[in-house]
């Protein structure tokens, strides 16, 4: 699959980029011990986090590169800190943990599979 880090796929109607999880590690080490072990076929697997438009898209890197960058800092890091208690203070009591929780529109998880056959070539 030749495709750029931010693509829009066709197939969830939404721009794309690779979720940084571990996630793909795990399943390709299953894989490999069922091939291995069991001689079976191994599947390639590639997971994606989906945004509606491009702008919450950038909004997504833009905060992951300055919180990275930050992060690489002592005193990055105790700004982080700060912010981030204040911030969690903050939305505890904007908003209990029961009614973010009962609330399925704040949170949401759907999967997409897409499998396609490979021939097998005699």
């Amino acid at each position: 699959m030749d495709r750029g880090v931010i693509h829009r796929s066709k197939i969830v109607n939404s721009w794309c980029l690779p979720f940084p999880g571990s996630d793909r590690s795990v399943v390709m080490r299953s894989q490999r011990y069922f091939y291995e072990k069991e001689k079976k076929r191994p599947i390639q697997m590639f997971a994606y986090i989906q945004f509606p438009s491009l702008l919450p898209l950038f909004k997504t890197v833009f905060s992951a590169t300055v919180l990275g960058f930050l992060a690489n800092f002592e005193s990055g890091r105790r700004l982080l800190e700060k912010v981030l208690k204040w911030l969690t203070a903050t939305i505890y009591n904007l908003v209990t943990l029961d009614k973010f929780l009962g609330s399925t529109q704040n949170f949401s998880l759907l999967a997409h599979f897409l499998m396609k056959a490979l021939q097998k070539q005699t």
